[in-house]
């Protein structure tokens, strides 16, 4: 249930009418000309234009975005400039961006001053023209500059792929988050019933079984880390960085977060031995079975929640600018990666820390 408070909370915030539909503020380290490129998709621009204000800013934080909103909504609603591809914007100004039919690609160049900051008011958001190149914008050493704090503005003169089908009012939407939110609280259910009802743990099927579910857990963890984890983690890192310092935090991160587990696991098994070492003192007395209970659950539970605040903040922000269609989808998503995830977790919790099948169920239901 506790997507289903983050749903409510992000849903019913409103959608404002408003004449841009994305904004994001950056920080420029150094003087230079920032440039911003818009891709085609296939054959042809997602849109062949798309109006957009620039404004200089006090902050690259949200409470600098949104200081200049109201200038930039003024901007965007008078005499717009048209430019074509390779034209300088200017801050402080509104344009009406016109992309180059014949080329795959159209540049537009922003000149900054050192350590200063400008927000960004479009029409679009800026993915919407994102296909072969890593980034839309990018500094004079190549580097990607990427917006410090963006926002998002649901209007209903809109019309995109993924933000098509705009909900009339925030309160329409309330019964699909209520339905979104018991469908994804649904594998903390499915796990305790597949470990109940299918598999017996004493059984050599089950046995058999746990083997290769192990491997193919193993499996998905690394290629996930490899192939989508860490070199976005590279990327993302790297921004406003040259190349030695982007190394050397993403070598540091990645050694810290092995040292965390490493030492996590260390402390695990200085507990389990004193645990043990109680037992044996204590030989005639019942074993004191609810230490492991919470030495293993607290930790399982402390990292599902964690998990399940994260997907609450995706999917109730996903069912207000986005469409029906797209919002279900990532339902669908985070239902599959619950699942397995939740399966395991029930398994530990009740065949390693010892805990009832009622106690595990609960928990991970008070958790998801």
């Amino acid at each position: 249930m506790l997507r289903a408070c983050i749903f409510l909370s992000l849903l019913l915030g409103g959608n404002a009418s408003c004449s841009w539909e994305w904004a994001g503020v950056y920080h420029a380290h150094e003087a230079g000309i920032l440039t911003w490129t818009f891709e085609k998709t296939g054959t042809t621009y997602a849109d062949p234009g798309m109006a957009v204000a620039l404004r200089s800013a006090s902050a690259a934080t949200e409470a600098g975005l949104t200081a200049v909103q109201s200038s930039a909504e003024t901007d965007l609603n008078a005499t717009l400039t048209t430019v074509q591809s390779g034209a300088v914007l200017s801050l402080n100004a509104a344009y009406q961006l016109q992309f180059d039919s014949d080329s795959w690609i159209s540049i537009f160049k922003i000149p900054v001053a050192a350590e200063s900051n400008f927000a960004v008011s479009a029409e679009h958001y800026p993915s919407e023209f994102k296909n072969l190149m890593p980034s839309v914008m990018r500094n004079n050493h190549g580097i990607s500059a990427s917006a410090s704090h963006t926002a998002a503005c649901d209007s209903d003169d809109h019309d995109h792929d993924d933000h098509d089908d705009h909900a009339e009012t925030s309160t329409d939407r309330i019964g699909e988050v209520i339905g979104a939110s018991l469908m994804t609280a649904l594998p903390t259910l499915v796990g305790i019933v597949l470990l109940v009802v299918v598999c017996n743990p004493t059984g050599t099927f089950f046995k058999t079984a746990l083997h290769f579910s192990n491997s193919l857990a193993a499996g998905i963890l690394l290629a996930a880390a490899v192939f989508l984890f860490l070199p976005e983690a590279q990327h993302m890192l790297a921004v406003g960085k040259i190349e030695p310092e982007a190394a050397a935090a993403w070598g540091s991160t990645i050694v810290a977060g092995w040292l965390l587990g490493a030492i996590s696991h260390l402390a695990g098994d200085v507990v389990k031995k004193k645990c043990g070492a109680d037992d044996l003192e204590a030989i005639d007395e019942k074993p004191p079975a609810k230490n492991m209970m919470w030495v293993l659950g607290i930790p399982i539970s402390c990292g599902d929640f964690c998990c399940n605040i994260a997907d609450g903040f995706v999917l109730g922000t996903a069912f207000r600018p986005c469409s029906t269609g797209f919002a279900w989808k990532l339902v669908g998503i985070i239902i599959a990666h619950e699942l397995p995830q939740e399966v395991a977790g029930t398994y530990t919790l009740v065949f390693k820390a010892g805990m009832k099948w009622w106690q595990a169920t609960l928990l991970n239901f008070i958790c998801g």
